[in-house]
C-alpha cells in the first residue's frame, strides 16, 4: 500500500512524475498536470533512485539514517520506517523522499522479499 503525500499516483513509485496542480483556477491545474506528467527522472537519476531503494531493502534497519542520491538536479532519500519478519522472509515499509523540477514528493511503500526464490513483492 502506498500512503501519497503529494501529487502522485500508485505507479508513481515505478516511474515518479513531477508536477504541482497547485494552480488557482481549475484550467491552469489541468495545464499543470498534463504538461507535467512528462516530467520524470532521467537515466542517471532513476539509477540512482533504484539503486537507493535496493540499498534500503537490503541492508538498512529501521534506526539507520537514510541512503540518499543526488543526480543531475534531482534528490531523494528513502528510509527504513519499520520491518517485520513474515513466514518465507520478511517485509520492510520505506519512506521515499526525492526532488525533481522544484516538485517535492514523499512515498510510503512495502516490500517483502519470499527468500525461497528471493522474490520481492511491493505494496502501495
Amino acid at each position: 500500500m502506498v500512503l501519497i503525500a503529494s501529487n502522485c499516483l500508485a505507479s508513481d513509485f515505478h516511474e515518479p512524475r513531477y508536477y504541482n496542480a497547485d494552480g488557482r483556477t481549475e484550467s491552469v491545474r489541468f495545464l499543470q498536470q498534463t504538461f507535467g506528467y512528462f516530467n520524470t527522472l532521467d537515466k542517471e537519476q532513476k539509477r540512482k533512485y533504484y539503486g537507493s531503494i535496493q540499498f534500503a531493502v537490503e541492508r538498512l534497519n529501521p534506526n539507520d539514517p537514510p541512503v540518499s542520491w543526488y543526480e543531475n538536479n534531482a534528490s531523494g532519500s528513502v528510509s527504513v520506517l519499520y520491518a517485520e519478519n513474515i513466514t518465507a522472509g520478511f517485509c520492510k515499509k520505506l519512506l521515499i523522499d526525492t526532488i525533481a523540477y522544484g516538485v517535492q514528493k514523499q512515498l510510503l511503500v512495502k516490500g517483502c522479499v519470499n527468500e525461497a526464490d528471493n522474490n520481492w513483492s511491493w505494496y502501495q
